[in-house]
């Protein structure tokens, strides 16, 4: 099914980030929450895979392309995968 394949898909390159941006973005109940309704786990794990692929990897590719230093990179990609939750 579709939404397994993309489940594989963000699970496989989210090992290869970097630690500090894979834990983020892990996350799930304890740092995102709904105000509108209870919190899934499920969900909100699928809700953070799919923004991963959306923004994440397209963030970080674009962040090892520049000098900067590891801090700032994971910092910029984290803040497009907040943005796009």
């Amino acid at each position: 099914d579709e939404r397994r394949a993309l489940h594989y898909r963000s699970i496989i390159t989210l090992e290869a980030a970097p630690k500090r941006v894979r834990e983020e973005v892990l996350k799930t109940c304890n740092k995102w929450k709904h105000l509108d309704r209870p919190c899934v786990e499920e969900e909100v794990r699928a809700d953070q895979l799919e923004c991963w692929l959306e923004e994440g990897i397209p963030a970080l590719q674009h962040g090892l392309g520049l000098r900067r230093g590891p801090r700032s990179r994971d910092l910029q990609v984290l803040l497009r995968q907040n943005l796009c939750m």
